[in-house]
């Protein structure tokens, strides 16, 4: 279905943000400002006036140490999802699991037990047996390891569940974000980069569509017939199809659901920034869901930028900003979604609870059966992966674009 509504404007955002700052935020603010400003300088003074980490430092000076994303369940204009995106990089918190278990979700999802066979439910039983696996585990906690306790604890305090309801609210609100764009600037192209890592890794050369495709496809179902064609040329998914002269006229965007470690979206970055440094600084990655740290930082790139002899850094936006997690060894969040499961921070913990759980003497017979079972959200048959899908949306575009 395809949301129909007023394009708002990005001249003269509304200042969505409280005004007075955190002191420390202040300090940190200052610290990377005058970091940025020294480098910016350094290559000012060496007359490198087109260097793309000039727009790289542009970029990180200009984070919000201070995220102040909307509450969740806060009904939000698309101008004032169009101007978070833009100026705090980030719309709302994502919801906490008993917010979402008070919800019908009557919409089915499949999963793998952990006998190997498929089962489908709907996403709110999903939940219902998801969230009794983390209660029975943390009341069993002294059966576990002191690390996977501390880690069990964190991820039934702080997990960030992305369902179809989330999924298709983000999709939303990109897609309201990439119109604005679009309509902001007539000579502006949007150039959205989807498969590359798909691509780049040989060691799943089986796997057709993955999860930046359907993103894709999903934020692709938000525009109208004539709003493809009014878009035609402009926003596009294939770097052949680059007329801007200038990086100012062209935005670069690497898609996905969320980032763990980021490994893969660092290789992709390196690998176009070096294929087309002209472009380098129109690098943005734009999210469903990200951490607190990864959009408050961006991402830091594998390659470095040779006369300034440091990491560069890829800013990152996301619709939803997860929850802190400590226990979170490798992306400070534990994220994962009724369309992906994600392995690290999540599945990980898991598989580390139920082999735990099974050599533990002391749990009773419906505890072991309890954490014997995989939870449904832990084991996701991704929609995009099974027989008979296809990408209809994203075919439907190409095809009014050529």
């Amino acid at each position: 279905m395809t949301i129909q509504h007023d394009i708002p404007s990005l001249q003269s955002p509304v200042d969505l943000r409280d005004s007075k700052e955190n002191p420390d935020s202040q300090k940190q603010n200052k610290w990377r400002d005058k970091v940025g400003t020294r480098i910016g300088n350094m290559l000012l003074r060496r007359g490198d006036h087109e260097n793309p980490f000039l727009k790289q430092v542009e970029n990180e000076t200009t984070y919000r140490m201070d995220m102040k994303p909307s509450a969740y369940t806060e009904q939000l204009s698309p101008k004032e999802i169009v101007h978070r995106m833009e100026i705090d990089h980030v719309v709302k918190t994502a919801p906490q699991l008993s917010e979402q278990l008070r919800d019908d979700r009557p919409n089915a999802i499949t999963y793998m037990t952990s006998g190997g066979t498929p089962r489908t439910l709907t996403e709110h039983e999903a939940l219902v047996e998801t969230n009794e696996y983390l209660e029975t585990a943390v009341a069993c906690a002294d059966v576990f390891d002191v690390e996977i306790a501390t880690q069990l604890k964190s991820l039934h305090d702080n997990l960030t569940f992305i369902g179809q309801k989330e999924y298709q609210e983000a999709a939303g609100g990109i897609a309201s974000y990439w119109k604005a764009l679009l309509e902001n600037n007539p000579d502006q192209q949007l150039l959205v980069l989807t498969g590359i890592a798909k691509e780049l890794n040989s060691k799943q050369p089986l796997v057709k569509i993955k999860s930046d495709d359907y993103l894709l496809d999903t934020i692709l179902a938000q525009f109208s017939d004539g709003e493809t064609d009014r878009y035609r040329g402009r926003l596009i998914t294939d770097v052949s199809e680059i007329t801007a002269e200038t990086a100012d006229d062209l935005k670069t965007v690497l898609l996905d659901d969320w980032t763990i470690s980021g490994n893969q979206l660092r290789v992709v970055t390196a690998t176009f920034r070096n294929a087309y440094p002209k472009f380098a600084s129109t690098l943005e990655i734009q999210l469903v869901v990200g951490s607190g740290d990864r959009i408050a930082h961006g991402l830091t790139t594998i390659d470095r930028d040779p006369s300034a002899n440091m990491p560069m850094s890829i800013p990152v936006k996301a619709y939803f900003k997860a929850h802190d997690a400590p226990g979170a060894e490798l992306s400070a969040a534990h994220i994962t979604g009724a369309h992906s499961s994600v392995d690290y921070d999540f599945e990980t913990i898991v598989q580390r609870v139920s082999y735990q759980a099974e050599a533990a003497s002391t749990l009773s017979e419906e505890q072991h059966a309890i954490l014997d079972a995989t939870p449904p959200i832990a084991s996701i048959y991704r929609p995009y992966q099974q027989p008979g899908f296809t990408l209809t949306q994203k075919n439907r575009f190409k095809l009014q674009n050529k």
